[in-house]
């Protein structure tokens, strides 16, 4: 009897190789958040003040839409790197969590000298190499 597989958790880090992943998805996506709203926020001015002849003018009613412009692209950069986090734990949970799988099962193969099938989820990754190690397994003569 096949005995069913857990569900992985869609806000739990798996492993570290996950972290891994996880953490230079984060770090790289929010430096170039930041660094594209910095440079819109201050284009916008550059190009503004190149423009206008008049300096009070950027003073009294540019800063203040700048500003409420500035809130909303944080407010949009913010959902999209929820976005961006949420689908990079969705394929990393199909990528990593199937090594996490791979080592314990070969662990316990080879301290229990047993012959077993290393089974991932449906539409996880790394199942070519499974079916590779299963019949590997195959061939093996199990130890007494």
């Amino acid at each position: 009897m096949k005995k069913l597989l857990s569900k992985r958790s869609i806000f739990k880090v798996a492993n570290k190789y996950q972290k891994k992943v996880m953490m230079l998805v984060f770090w790289s996506s929010l430096i170039s958040i930041v660094i594209s709203s910095i440079t819109i926020y201050l284009m916008t001015f550059v190009i503004i003040a190149s423009e206008m002849p008049d300096k009070a003018f950027i003073t009294f009613n540019v800063v203040p839409a700048a500003g409420k412009s500035a809130v909303v692209l944080v407010l949009l950069m913010i959902l999209w790197l929820m976005l961006i986090i949420a689908i990079a734990q969705r394929v990393s949970n199909k990528l990593v969590g199937p090594i996490d799988r791979l080592y314990r099962e070969l662990d316990e193969i080879g301290k229990l000298g047993i012959k077993k099938h290393i089974h991932f989820r449906k539409g996880d990754d790394l199942t070519e190499l499974a079916s590779k190690i299963n019949r590997i397994v195959d061939r093996v003569p199990a130890q007494k």
